[in-house]
C-alpha cells in the first residue's frame, strides 16, 4: 500500500515538473518602440544583438549628440577627480 502510494506521488510530481516551464525561459521580445527619427539603432549591451533599427546603415550627421556626449564625459571625469578645470587638453 505504501509503495503504491509512493509510486502515485512520484508520478504526480514528475508530471507537475514536466508541465512547469523552465525558470530561465526567455521572455518574449516586445515590439520595437515607435521612434520619430530618420534612423536609429537599439543594441543589447550584453549580447551585442541588434534589437531594433531603422536605416542603421545610412550615413547621418551626429549634430549635437557629439557635443552632449563630450560634455557628459568631461563632467563625469571632473566629478571623478581625474580631470581639473585647469588641465590642458590637446585636441
Amino acid at each position: 500500500m505504501v509503495r503504491s502510494l509512493f509510486t502515485v506521488l512520484a508520478w504526480v510530481a514528475l508530471a507537475l515538473a514536466a508541465a512547469t516551464p523552465p525558470a530561465q525561459a526567455a521572455a518574449p521580445i516586445p515590439a520595437p518602440p515607435e521612434v520619430n527619427a530618420r534612423s536609429y539603432l537599439l543594441v543589447d549591451h550584453f549580447s551585442g544583438r541588434v534589437l531594433a533599427e531603422r536605416h542603421a546603415d545610412e550615413r547621418a550627421e551626429p549634430a549635437s549628440l557629439t557635443k552632449l556626449m563630450t560634455a557628459y564625459v568631461v563632467f563625469r571625469t571632473l566629478a571623478e577627480g581625474r580631470l581639473k578645470l585647469t588641465d590642458m587638453v590637446t585636441v
